[in-house]
């Protein structure tokens, strides 16, 4: 595995398994925290609330002005998201 800090090695990581076109990695940032949850998706222009996203119970105290790295994947209801981890 390369050397590197988590990013890099994570980027290493999605190289080295390949490309999965319907599965795409995405970072953003709360906006509101639990219960009324709402995250700004870096890079495109929406906003997630509670009913669009799956989060972990490792992440489910999420607060407002965190920064998480998620996973968005098509279904037959258009793209949805799953929160993996907050970034610190």
């Amino acid at each position: 595995m390369k050397e590197g800090g988590t990013y890099s090695k994570f980027v290493d990581l999605i190289r080295t398994t390949g490309a999965n076109h319907d599965v795409l990695v995405r970072f953003g940032r709360v906006t509101s925290g639990s219960p009324s949850l709402r995250i700004d998706v870096d890079g495109v222009d929406r906003v997630l609330d509670a009913e669009d996203v799956l989060i972990g119970a490792s992440v489910a105290t999420l607060q407002s002005g965190d920064r998480v790295i998620m996973l968005g994947y098509e279904t037959e209801y258009g793209r949805e998201y799953v929160v993996l981890d907050k970034i610190t």
